[in-house]
């Protein structure tokens, strides 16, 4: 906030000084200045050549002058400019009613027309509206360049000695207004400041709230000093400081950072974010705060960031502690390290790498932010990856994925692929590009329809199952090939064929040999050395379109069509459990032959696949409006799908699943899903029998289907007249250019989400039910069905704003979780109470604090919950 306090007065003598410095009398009318007045440059003729030389050593730009009458005083050598007067100076303006320019003394005056000179005006000896003239109709003066304007009741400016002042003056920036009774410029840098204000409430007298300095020093592009600074609201002062002192420079720049102070019941006192930032150069920064808390401990976190435009950005982030995280004498150590590197080499290669390690249940005990307290596992990886054209890349990869409950870990250090996109094998060659054209289908002929895809890839991966369990290391590779007739349409044109054969060859440094042990159990062990997997399969299908259309006429639907799409596919995959391809090892185990994966489940499941699987797509469509301005519209789409694997030895046929989905209008939605069994259910096994429903009751029995599950989701979305509902606020700029493509890693991971509320909508509500039915055992159905209730918010009043988010079952009748949002707008101020009533992060945060988001610290705060005994820095911690 005191960067803005200031603005005004730093404005103020920056902006006057070049039209100051220059503005001497004019010696050559066309290349140094431009008078809108041959009276004025003839009667000051004779006086401006003994000034030559000087003004036009000091000009580099014509200075205009415009008024709608002018004075000339030839003997003291005035100039006085009335009624609209201005002033122009390269991009700067000063308009006025009455600027007054003395050459000998160097001075330029800019003020207000007196109410003689307006009731002069008007024609009459007194003016009766003098004193209710708008401020631009008495012409106050106003500085401006650019989008910068600067007012005041008078402007002083001696362009000999540089120096000058500015009588009330007043200004905004940045959504903050600023004002001072008196600004005195005693030299190119520093200024004096008396009676300073600022405040971003909008309010023209009497503002809510605002900030006064009585004196001020102003060093520009350096520092302030000021005393005393009082921070009222309203008329009543309710905070001072004796004396202040802070930097003004723009733009990144190293200092420290103010820490705030509170108490909390739990914990005591405490001094947050005490720290330093560090602006290293323009391509890398630091930041690193400290908590303190006098009851629990300490909490110490840094961020690093570095870019470089075009080329790499990357961010380091990490924070550790020593608090007691339960109610007990014991202090733990917690901590965790973000990090996140994006960087680019040419056009074709690029390196991305992220990663989050932290210490057991850090998250869940010491953060309000509730995605971070449900996340259980955490990821780690880095990629580099590199494109040649003509579909081919590679890529290597280093990974590390861990479970934060259990301590189960898989690395893969590293992993390496490398692939060759689909490409014609036979066709007709492009000399230059030694590929082959790329013709429509239509034209080609059958056999250039072959294409071949080539992928190959190797890992070494290292995992273990549990805290206690030993560390497994595999190392592997494996080689895809792909060969595919594509789009072929050889038997009937309306016929769409496709075949693909897919060849697959793993690598690995050792496999699984089992062995009986003395007590009639399988044993195991680790046989290295090279082995190697060989698979493969083969797949078809063919599919077509089948279209009605229906007119019937009826107001203003024109046609309404119904698209079939049928396709029937066929797959063949051999049985690689069989002992002979020697992927699988079979033993005789109590008189029973079973068989064991060598190779931990790369092989594939047991038994033969030789499968025909259908499915039938229904979409319903619909054509409104006028024959110019046809619109369609997808009613709904319907979908049945199945298949037959002759292969098995029992349960060929598998479930019927169906599907109907429909988005009938922007705001409501709704998807319904089944399942049927072919198969009938055993009561007294309690299980599913290989019997098919149809022969309990023969053929035309009727009963054919029976019914395992149904779900059903629907969405509705609704909202009162206003601004757009569900749209973000736009993201907060950032001061720094180069950190606009950081990486999403140096975000305070230990706070609670945003909450945002769109109050220019008077009320909306968002609703998604899910209902399930499950029917696999018809001795025991069961049921789910919950409701949830998504930003529902009603705008009381102008000012009062009410949200609500809920999860409710409705089997059950319970509630699953709440949250409730009251917001009051208070002008400049805001009023906001969040509240939790259950769950594991219940508690309550009332705050009331100023709108502006340099001043958002500036507030009055209680919190409350049972998360505060887990940390200072959580969201309900301090009450």
């Amino acid at each position: 906030m005191n960067k803005y306090l200031l603005k005004i007065f730093i404005f103020a003598g920056f902006f006057l000084t070049p039209y100051f410095t220059s503005a001497q009398v004019p010696a050559q009318r066309d290349s140094i200045a431009t008078i809108k007045s041959d009276s004025l440059a003839s009667a000051l003729s004779d006086s401006a050549r003994t000034d030559t030389s000087r003004a036009s050593s000091d000009l580099d730009a014509p200075v205009d002058f415009e008024a709608q009458q002018e004075d000339h005083d030839l003997e003291h050598k005035i100039t006085y400019l009335y009624g609209k007067a201005k002033v122009k100076y390269k991009t700067m303006t000063l308009e006025a009613g009455k600027i007054t320019v003395d050459w000998d003394k160097r001075l330029l005056i800019a003020e207000p027309l007196p109410d003689s000179l307006l009731a002069a005006e008007n024609g009459t000896a007194k003016n009766p509206r003098a004193d209710s003239l708008a401020k631009a109709e008495r012409g106050y003066p106003l500085f401006s360049d650019g989008g910068d304007r600067m007012t005041g009741e008078k402007m002083e400016y001696n362009f000999a000695t540089a120096k000058g002042r500015v009588l009330r003056g007043r200004t905004e920036f940045q959504d903050g207004k600023y004002f001072g009774s008196q600004i005195k410029r005693v030299d190119s840098q520093t200024f004096f400041v008396s009676n300073g204000v600022y405040s971003t409430c909008d309010r023209e007298e009497n503002p809510h709230f605002h900030f006064q300095g009585r004196k001020m020093k102003i060093v520009m592009q350096k520092n302030v000093v000021a005393k005393p600074i009082v921070f009222y609201i309203g008329k009543i002062p309710v905070a001072i400081l004796p004396f202040a002192f802070f930097p003004t420079r723009s733009g990144r720049h190293s200092g420290l950072i103010i820490p705030r102070f509170g108490a909390s019941q739990t914990e005591g006192r405490y001094l947050r974010e005490l720290g330093y930032y560090w602006a290293i150069s323009d391509y890398f920064d630091a930041r690193t705060t400290v908590d303190y808390y006098e009851r629990s401990g300490w909490l110490a976190r840094g961020n690093f960031n570095y870019a470089k435009r075009y080329a790499f950005t990357g961010s380091l982030s990490g924070s550790f502690t020593r608090k007691n995280f339960v109610i007990s004498e014991e202090k733990e150590r917690r901590w965790d390290l973000t990090f996140g590197h994006n960087q680019s080499f040419g056009q074709t290669a690029r390196l991305n790498a992220s990663g989050t390690f932290a210490s057991s249940n850090y998250y869940k005990f010491f953060s309000s932010n509730r995605q971070e307290q449900l996340r259980r596992t955490v990821l780690s990886q880095a990629t580099f990856s590199k494109s040649f054209g003509n579909s081919t890349s590679f890529s290597a990869t280093a990974s590390d994925y861990k479970n934060l409950d259990n301590g189960s870990f898989e690395r893969l250090l590293p992993s390496f692929s490398l692939n060759f996109g689909q490409r014609q094998i036979f066709g007709k060659r492009d000399p230059a590009k030694r590929t082959p054209t790329t013709a429509k289908p239509e034209e080609r002929h059958w056999y250039e329809n072959f294409y071949v895809s080539l992928s190959s890839a190797s890992q070494n991966r290292y995992s273990r199952a549990s805290d206690t369990a030993k560390v497994d290391r595999l190392s592997s590779a494996n080689n895809n090939l792909n060969l595919s007739l594509n789009g072929t349409k050889a038997l009937v044109r309306w016929l769409n064929l496709n075949q693909s054969m897919q060849i697959t060859e793993n690598w690995y440094d050792r496999r699984t040999e089992y062995f009986l042990k003395p007590d009639s159990t399988v044993g195991s062990r680790v046989d290295k050395g090279f082995a190697a997997l060989h698979l493969f399969s083969y797949s078809a299908s063919a599919n077509t379109k089948i279209y009605g259309t229906f007119q019937p006429r009826l107001g203003p639907v024109r046609a309404l069509r119904h698209v079939i799409e049928p396709s029937v596919g066929f797959s063949f995959r051999p049985d690689f459990s069989d002992p002979a391809w020697g992927y699988f090892q079979e033993l005789e185990v109590n008189g029973r032959k079973e068989r064991f994966d060598r190779f931990n489940g790369a092989a594939g499941g047991r038994g033969k696949q030789a499968s025909m699987n259908i499915s039938v797509r229904n979409l319903f469509q619909m054509k409104t409006g006028p024959d110019d301005k046809l619109k369609k519209i997808d009613l709904f789409t319907l979908t049945f799908s199945t298949f037959h694997n002759f292969a098995a030895k029992e349960f060929k046929q598998a479930d019927l699943t169906s599907s109907l989905f429909a988005y009938p209008t922007r705001n409501f939605s709704f998807n319904f899903g089944a399942t049927h069994s072919f198969y009938a259910f055993d009561n007294a096994a309690g299980k599913t029998v290989n019997r098919l429903l149809y022969k309990k009751k023969g053929l035309w029995g009727g009963q054919y289907l029976r019914l395992t599950n149904f779900n059903a989701d629907a969405s509705l979305s609704l909202q009162g007249k206003g601004g757009a509902a569900n749209t973000p606020p736009p993201a907060a700029a950032r001061e720094e250019d180069f950190a606009e493509t950081l990486p999403d890693i140096g975000r305070d991971r230990l706070a609670p989400e945003g909450y945002f509320i769109d109050t220019s909508v008077p009320w909306q509500a968002s609703f998604s039910l899910r209902l399930n039915y499950n029917r696999f055992d018809p001795r025991r159905p069961s049921t789910t069905a919950q409701l949830t209730l998504n930003n529902a918010s009603l705008t009381l009043t102008k000012n009062w704003n009410v949200a609500f988010y809920g999860q409710f079952d409705l089997r059950q009748k319970s509630i699953v979780d709440q949250r409730y949002t009251i917001t009051r707008d208070l002008h400049c101020w805001e009023m906001q109470f969040f509240w939790t009533p259950t769950g594991f992060s219940k508690g309550f945060y009332f705050r009331l604090g100023i709108k502006a988001p340099m001043l958002k610290d500036i507030k009055i705060e209680k919190r409350g919950g049972r998360t505060s005994v887990f940390g200072g820095s959580s969201y309900f911690n301090q009450y």
